[in-house]
């Protein structure tokens, strides 16, 4: 066996077997190799077309509230799991559109800004080891709506302004990814969306109120655009996006009223279009996407909520609608990764993400999970890097009430195993709450006696330093969340009933309240969901038991608080790995609980059906990062020391079901499962030491690693999450 040419580096032909194998170096574009096989009399050759791509990284969903919610995806699966949001840093509001450069390195934010107003464009630098954004500046544009596309060698970024009815190129600085203004051309009226074809010759402009699409000319050398043909005007049918095959040869527009694909050949000298015959749509398309290998194409209907699958002639280009696969609540963008092999369909209703494999011989779509998003997300793409994101365990910090200090241990990497890291830190007065912010930064301590908020500075390495001055709360704190972008923490006062925020200096650790809001009598522990909207505070009345959600954006609380009854003494929700489903351990009546979350105002409601008992009381939950999993920590009685309780996870109503136990130590009161999903911790109160357990990945079983220990009445205790 042999193969001209060469395979992409890495990969090699076994010339007895004929086996391919290895591991690509580096990128390689799509080629083809003509694989020979002899006998020595006979010879036959074949065809093998490879491509060589960077796995996902990281993906971005920009919403109109000004944040960047930040997931890191599994290159296996193509999963996504939450990781951190950000603030986006932008003089105007709203943005629309979240664009990644194919180098994995920049990122284009386009912002909606005010009516009548010109706007700007937002460019970054992404963060390649924890996925976040760092500003490179912001350049003007028109009055929106915007979108913007990037020709395929990296050079330059197209962008429409539909108000005042022009296209925008900027240059791209392939060192700093900023971007510079270098033409403003007069299109249609209202252009919509644009995209250039895959040799970046020409620029396709679709528009909504002229109903037309007009196309331009790009100049190879410096990116100026030049009108080739005015338009092609369908009067009342409406073209609602563009996209092009990966060779160039076609173009596909979709138009709403007459709900159908349309495509056309491109002359490869000017651009124009030749039509070909169309095809019908399942309902009202709004967005098309063609396959990065090409032979596919996938349209969006966001008024049937549908994802319909196309084939594409290869000859002619011709669309011919193969299945409709259900999509969430209107559908409006469609983004695959490099390798074809993952599709994520941004719902703009449901507030969530679409998340499909896709068959790469015959592009059907399986459903691989539905994740929240913010609850104004319209837009998602994804960040290529070097290597996977694998999320793991960096460090494992304690908070000791009764010696009033803090345990840090950094943990393996291959085993979950613990080594403590140099002494305990003293902190305030029986601490008895710690978190960490999402990027490892800082821990925030509570401290029962002193009645103060501390924060520590992490590191390098998961050393602990005294930050600011303690925060003085006047009250007796009782939990401590802070949210998933670091920017705040927040705090639960016991006797005066409040919920305090508290903006983080990123530089310093220095804290400033900003908010601050009453609660039900007597708040205990709080938490912070995934997508960073909603705050839920636990609260103990004699009267009765509540769980009250409450909104946060822009540093201040958005609503007075929605309150649900516990059916006993809960503790702060633990989070499915969607987001969709909030866990609770109710010590009252042996429970643990599931409740619905409200993808808009983040009201709770009990999934009664689903509840699990845990015979003894239990006081924490925490989740497998898998979905399937989730342990609640059982303190026990006088007469039982207490243990672990092992629980799967009904995938399509998130109810649990218990399948286990594992005895810990004296009393396990707090636990987390690290990041990677191979090991869980938990505090043992009364036996000052932490027990971990190795999870197998495919029963969820827990079995015993080794119990350090760390200080007296350990209360709580987090794990930092690090991408590898």
């Amino acid at each position: 066996w042999w193969v001209e040419p060469a395979l992409p580096a890495g990969l090699e032909l076994d010339p007895s077997t004929g086996i391919i194998s290895g591991t690509p170096l580096s990128e390689s574009d799509r080629g083809s190799y003509v694989v020979t096989a002899s006998n020595g009399s006979v010879e036959v050759t074949a065809n093998l077309h490879l491509t060589v791509v960077l796995p996902p990284r990281f993906a971005y969903s920009a919403a109109s509230d000004d944040t960047i919610a930040i997931y890191t995806v599994d290159a296996w699966t193509g999963a996504l799991q939450f990781h951190a949001t950000q603030e986006h840093d932008a003089p105007d509001s709203g943005a629309e559109q979240v664009l990644v450069h194919d180098n994995g390195e920049f990122v284009y934010v386009a912002n909606r800004g005010l009516e009548n107003q010109g706007s700007t464009l937002t460019a970054y630098t992404a963060d390649s080891s924890d996925g976040s954004l760092n500003l490179v500046g912001n350049v003007p544009i028109a009055e929106g709506p915007h979108h913007m596309t990037i020709r395929p060698d990296g050079r330059f970024l197209y962008a429409v302004a539909y108000a005042t009815h022009q296209v925008f190129a900027y240059e791209i600085n392939q060192t700093t990814g900023a971007l510079s203004l270098i033409d403003t051309i007069m299109t249609n009226t209202g252009p919509v969306r644009s995209e250039v074809d895959a040799l970046g010759r020409f620029l396709f402009v679709a528009h909504g109120p002229s109903a037309d699409i007009t196309i331009f000319s790009i100049d190879e050398a410096d990116g100026t655009l030049s009108l080739e043909v005015g338009g092609f005007n369908y009067y009342s049918f409406v073209p609602s996006d563009v996209d092009v095959d990966p060779l160039g040869n076609f173009v596909y527009f979709t138009f709403q009223v007459t709900n159908n694909i349309v495509a056309y050949t491109v002359d490869p000298f000017s651009g124009s279009l030749s039509r070909l015959l169309e095809a019908p749509t399942s309902g009202s398309p709004c967005a098309v996407s063609v396959h990065p290998h090409g032979g596919f194409a996938y349209v969006a209907s966001d008024d049937t909520n549908t994802i319909d699958l196309y084939a594409l002639d290869p000859a002619t280009g011709q669309p011919a609608m193969l299945e409709t696969y259900d999509a969430g609540d209107s559908p409006v963008e469609i983004e695959m990764d490099e390798s074809g092999r993952y599709m994520y369909v941004m719902n703009a209703d449901s507030h969530d993400i679409s998340v499909y494999s896709i068959n790469q011989n015959t592009g059907e779509l399986s459903d691989l999970q539905r994740i929240r998003s913010r609850s104004t997300a319209g837009s998602v793409s994804v960040l290529r890097g070097d290597r996977p994101a694998i999320p793991e365990g960096g460090e494992l910090f304690v908070s000791n009430r009764e010696s009033g200090d803090l345990t840090a241990f950094s943990i393996d990497g291959e085993t979950g195993a613990l080594t403590r890291l140099g002494p305990n830190v003293l902190a305030g007065a029986a601490p008895n709450g710690i978190d960490i912010d999402p990027f490892g930064r800082f821990a925030f301590v509570t401290n029962a006696d002193d009645n103060t908020l501390q924060v520590f500075e992490i590191e390098g390495g998961g050393t602990l330093i005294d930050g600011p001055l303690p925060e003085l709360l006047g009250a007796t704190p009782q939990g401590v969340a802070a949210d998933p972008s670091g920017k705040y923490v927040f705090v639960t006062l016991a006797e005066s009933a409040q919920l305090v925020a508290f903006e983080v200096s990123i530089g310093s650790g220095e804290l400033n309240e900003v908010d601050r809001i009453s609660t039900p009598v007597d708040p205990r522990e709080v938490s912070a969901d995934p997508t960073g909207q909603f705050l839920y505070v636990a609260s103990h009345a004699a009267t009765g038991h509540e769980i009250t959600a409450y909104q946060f954006g822009d540093g201040a609380f958005l609503n007075a608080g929605l309150s649900v009854t516990a059916p006993g003494t809960p503790c702060a929700p633990s989070f499915s790995t969607t987001g969709e489903t909030a866990y609770v351990a109710l010590s009252g009546s042996k429970l643990i609980l599931p409740y619905s979350v409200d993808s808009v105002s983040g009201e709770l409601a009990p999934l009664a059906s689903g509840s699990a008992p845990t015979e003894l009381r239990p006081t924490a939950v925490a989740m497998h990062p898998g979905g399937r999993f989730a342990y609640g920590a059982v303190p026990g009685t006088s007469l039982d020391s207490g243990h672990i309780a092992l629980f799967i996870i009904n995938p399509e109503t998130g109810g649990l079901t218990k399948i286990g136990e594992a005895a810990a130590g004296l009393s396990p009161n707090d636990l987390v499962v690290a990041p990677d999903g191979e090991t869980l911790y938990a505090a043992n109160q009364d036996g000052d030491d932490v027990t971990v357990f190795s999870i197998d990945g495919f029963s969820g079983a827990l079995e015993f690693l080794e119990q350090p220990v760390v200080g007296l009445t350990p209360e709580s205790l987090v794990v930092t999450r690090r991408i590898d």
